[in-house]
């Protein structure tokens, strides 16, 4: 599940989300198709929230997220596109 939409599971005010969630979601299924073991990025809502926190700590860097490391680098940077949170709620 997309962050934003786990935030606003837990918020009283909820709010609108967009596109971004339908290409975190792609990014999901795409990850899963290509990564050497088809396991889930993202099993848990921890796992989510842990992405969230390692991208807002390294979006200045060019460095890639440790699952992707495993990937053909053209696969990786495909993948790693479509995973751009919403970090307001961090």
């Amino acid at each position: 599940m997309a962050p934003e939409m786990l935030h606003n599971r837990k918020n009283p005010r909820p709010t609108k989300y967009g596109i971004t969630v339908d290409w975190w979601s792609f990014g999901c299924v795409l990850y899963e198709l290509v990564s050497p073991s088809h396991q889930p990025l993202f099993a848990t809502e921890k796992a989510t929230i842990d992405y969230v926190t390692w991208h807002c700590k390294l979006s200045n860097t060019v460095k890639l997220f440790p699952a992707f490391e495993r990937l053909n680098s053209s696969v990786a940077s495909l993948v790693a596109g479509t995973f751009s949170p919403d970090v307001i709620w961090v």
